[in-house]
C-alpha cells in the first residue's frame, strides 16, 4: 500500500464552500483526478485509487444540490454505468478512455469490445505536458495522437 502527503484539496474541504458556489449561481460540478503533477501521488487504474476517488466524489455529491460529475480513472461504459447506478455521480466524464479510442461508446454498444484500444492508464500521455515542444496530449494506443519521434 502507497502512503503519501495530503496535496491539495479534500472533499470534506468544500463542505462549507459548495452552497456559496451555488449561491453564486453554480450549475454543476465536476470532480477530477490525475492531470500534470498528480501522476506522482496517484498512478495506475487499480480499484483501490478508485474506490478512493469515488468516495470524494460521493461525499461533495452530499453537499450538493447541483448535479455532480465524475471524471477520474474511467475507461468503459459499463464503469460509467456502475457509477451511476451506485449513486456516486450524476454524470460521468471519461477523457482518457475516448482519446485512446474515439469509438470506445459506439464499439461498446455495437458489441466490438475486442476491437477498443484500451487505456493504459500509464500517465504517458501527461508526463511532458510542460516540455514546450509538446504543445498538445500524445496517445500511445491512438495512432491517430502518437507523439512525435
Amino acid at each position: 500500500m502507497t502512503t503519501w502527503a495530503r496535496q491539495g484539496t479534500i472533499a470534506s474541504d468544500f463542505e462549507h464552500l459548495i452552497p456559496l458556489y451555488e449561491q453564486a449561481g453554480m450549475d454543476l460540478i465536476e470532480t477530477s483526478i490525475c492531470v500534470a503533477d498528480t501522476f506522482s501521488v496517484l498512478t495506475g487504474d487499480s480499484p483501490e485509487v478508485s474506490a478512493v476517488l469515488q468516495g470524494a466524489t460521493k461525499t461533495i455529491k452530499s453537499y450538493s444540490t447541483v448535479p455532480v460529475g465524475f471524471a477520474g480513472l474511467v475507461r468503459s461504459v459499463e464503469q460509467a454505468e456502475e457509477i451511476l447506478a451506485n449513486g456516486v455521480a450524476d454524470f460521468v466524464g471519461m477523457a482518457r478512455a475516448l482519446f485512446a479510442d474515439n469509438d470506445l461508446i459506439t464499439k461498446t454498444l455495437s458489441g466490438k469490445r475486442d476491437q477498443i484500444n484500451w487505456c493504459l492508464w500509464d500517465g504517458k500521455c501527461f508526463k511532458d505536458k510542460y516540455n514546450p515542444r509538446y504543445q498538445r496530449v500524445y496517445c500511445c494506443v491512438n495512432p491517430k495522437y502518437k507523439r512525435p519521434e
